[in-house]
């Protein structure tokens, strides 16, 4: 008797697992007839509204950061800034739930921890402020902090943009084309931010404006004005950000942000020819290895310069770090700007501090050699 009821639970099991095997073939089926379409659709839908809430989120930094604001203008970025914190988990959850496949394989490692940092934002929100002072709680404030919120959310929109404009150009356009228009547009950008009130102290006209930003951007170091006494602290950020952009190139930069979406196979092969990587595999690798290696040489330099102004210049520590990254990325990337009136020949740096002159002068001769001298000289 126990043999015949084990029978008929083996054949009930079997019928069970056919039944559902054909309603699971039959859910595959509509699925990517029905189902598939319209997850397109919405994907679609979302994705565009994502590159709407980056365009958003870059106006608005740039309007806060750039022109005076008031209380109520601060409050409705704030609302902003939340909404395109907002956007950007829809599409990634939604991008994950619909089509997890698909993302799995095309998604890298660099953004699957964007996404990680993404969702981390979400712990102040589902946990409150702990009580007890410690580690716990400074991760709690650093992840509630606004800086790692909009550094966060300018990646992404940056990130975004760049995908979605190689997307659109890249398999209609000259790759040579596209990285010229890049530079160009990178210039007039760059002239537009140093135009904003409070990147000068009197002002500036768009003629001065544009040759301080194609100078910096192509590292010649001509300028018209005097930079030291027309711009601000802001105005100082955008000079040094164009003055980084030109050293690493705008074509490493383009090339960086084109391997991160879905690019032609051809296309990979004329970024793999940009920075003589060796195979399309260790193309990523090899972006970020020379990124990362710019900005070690620059963050030596940088302790290096600050070890010698520490203390003897009348700045307040903040002060005396950004004049050492200022100095240290514009002698690697050989711009030939400087946060002192003057230049170089400032007394405060000619009398007593040799080793600071004898630390541009490395950077300027490393960042001339260039990147691919200075990887052999490492191997």
């Amino acid at each position: 008797m126990f043999f015949v009821y084990t029978h008929c639970f083996v054949y009930v099991c079997l019928i069970f697992n056919l039944v559902s095997m054909k309603i699971y073939h039959k859910f595959l089926l509509y699925q990517n007839k029905w189902i598939h379409p319209y997850t397109r659709i919405i994907l679609g839908g979302v994705t565009y509204v994502a590159y709407l809430a980056s365009i958003l989120l870059i106006v608005g930094v740039v309007y806060e950061h750039g022109f005076t604001i008031s209380e109520h203008e601060a409050s409705q970025l704030q609302t902003l800034y939340r909404f395109v914190w907002g956007v950007f988990l829809t599409e990634v959850t939604l991008r994950l739930l619909l089509e997890y496949k698909d993302t799995k394989r095309a998604f890298k490692k660099l953004t699957w921890i964007l996404i990680a940092l993404l969702y981390l934002t979400l712990i102040p929100v589902i946990f409150h402020r702990p009580e007890e002072e410690g580690a716990i709680l400074y991760f709690w404030e650093f992840l509630n902090g606004k800086p790692y919120h909009i550094v966060l959310l300018l990646i992404f929109s940056f990130f975004n943009l760049s995908n979605g404009l190689v997307r659109l150009l890249g398999r209609r356009t000259n790759p040579s084309l596209i990285l010229a228009g890049s530079f160009f547009i990178i210039i007039i950008i760059g002239t537009g931010l140093l135009m904003l009130p409070r990147c000068t102290m009197n002002g500036i006209s768009w003629v001065d404006s544009l040759f301080i930003s194609t100078s910096a951007v192509c590292v010649t170091g001509l300028t018209s004005v005097d930079v030291a006494s027309t711009f601000t602290t802001s105005g100082f950020v955008v000079i040094i950000l164009l003055i980084q952009i030109g050293g690493l190139g705008v074509m490493t930069l383009t090339s960086f942000f084109a391997i991160m979406g879905n690019t032609s196979f051809y296309n990979q092969l004329v970024v793999r020819d940009m920075v003589s990587s060796n195979s399309l595999n260790s193309l990523l690798s090899t972006l970020l290895y020379i990124l990362g290696f710019t900005l070690a040489i620059e963050g030596m330099g940088m302790f290096a310069i600050w070890s010698d102004i520490h203390g003897t210049m009348g700045m307040t520590f903040e002060e005396e770090v950004a004049f050492s990254a200022f100095h240290a990325i514009s002698a690697f990337c050989n711009a030939g700007f400087s946060t002192l009136p003057g230049n170089l020949g400032n007394p405060l740096v000619m009398t007593g501090h040799n080793p600071f002159l004898i630390y541009i002068s490395l950077l300027i001769i490393l960042g001339g050699i260039g990147f691919p001298i200075l990887e052999n000289f490492k191997d």
